[in-house]
């Protein structure tokens, strides 16, 4: 028997991830020079606005910062900061204003902080019904090497074949 046979499978949400790098020109130690902003302080500023914005309506969306790293010393303003972010929604428009509502909160608070943005990873949501043939096919494979199934939606390298209308599962 599978588990929750009327779900869909696969995710419903567009993603994309940012590499962020903020960085000054010069790291002074930090009693030479308290008025310097610090390129950790910079990051830590834009990760803290984007935590307190409210999501959008619209779609199931979160965002999330897993990753910062950044300066060479405790007692040395750090010059380099890095961080990712990851942006997710069930609608591309949704998705759309949270990308814009980064870039207007990086503006606001970025500072005197030179800063570099890459877009490291951008899935287009995908979807299949549970009574798709292939799907059916997976449950049943699983099923007969007595592993437990259940349909659920999460994000998986699947979203690239839907996208391009070619029916896959993960």
């Amino acid at each position: 028997n599978h588990l929750a046979p009327d779900a869909g499978c696969e995710s419903r949400a567009d993603w994309k991830r940012w590499w962020s790098r903020q960085r000054d020109e010069w790291a002074p130690s930090t009693w030479e020079a308290a008025d310097v902003d610090s390129a950790v302080h910079g990051a830590a500023r834009i990760i803290a606005a984007l935590d307190t914005e409210p999501l959008p309506d619209g779609g199931e969306s979160s965002v999330n910062v897993g990753i910062i790293s950044g300066g060479t010393a405790i007692n040395v303003r750090a010059s380099e900061a890095h961080f990712e972010v990851d942006l997710r929604s069930s609608s591309p428009d949704v998705l759309e204003e949270l990308d814009k509502t980064l870039f207007r909160i990086i503006a606001a608070n970025k500072f005197d902080l030179e800063d570099d943005w890459d877009c490291i990873g951008n899935r287009p949501a995908g979807f299949i019904e549970s009574d798709h043939e292939l799907v059916l096919a997976a449950l049943d494979a699983l099923v007969g090497v007595d592993i437990a199934t259940e349909l659920t939606a999460g994000s998986t390298d699947a979203n690239a074949a839907h996208a391009a209308g070619i029916p896959a599962v993960a």
